[in-house]
């Protein structure tokens, strides 16, 4: 895993630094949390769905960088892009059945979307990162 061509696993440490960021700030601010009516619970199981998902994701799009052909590249991004997509949407559908939709927490719902962007924001970052470095030695 340590040739050039290859996404190294601790280029992931900034995606679990976010994780490890946001279950510390909802453990520790639980109180500030309850007090703007955020259900604290939702965003730590938010958070770490959005981490596994993620994680998934990462090893698509690790592939996708190492891929030989365009097609294999693009279908390893797209995979993950819907892999995470769905999972997200099928959960929140699923959020919403249990708890009934006037009980959602918007609050803690606008957090775990923001969650969303920001996971995924950083790990494009990386993995465009990569992908330049490996199209600029190869």
């Amino acid at each position: 895993m340590s040739e050039n061509n290859n996404v190294p696993f601790k280029a992931f440490i900034p995606v679990i630094a976010v994780f490890v960021i946001v279950n510390a700030f909802a453990i520790v601010f639980s109180g500030r949390l309850a007090s703007w009516n955020v259900d604290q619970s939702m965003v730590i199981y938010g958070n770490l769905l959005l981490f596994v998902v993620t994680l998934c994701s990462w090893f698509f799009h690790r592939s996708a960088i190492n891929a030989g052909n365009i097609q294999v590249f693009l279908r390893n991004v797209y995979t993950a892009m819907l892999l995470k997509l769905f999972v997200c949407v099928i959960t929140f559908f699923f959020y919403v059945y249990y708890v009934g939709s006037s009980f959602v927490n918007k609050p803690a719902l606008f957090i775990v979307m923001f969650l969303y962007l920001a996971y995924t924001f950083i790990e494009l970052g990386i993995l465009i990162q990569y992908s330049k470095k490996r199209n600029s030695n190869g």
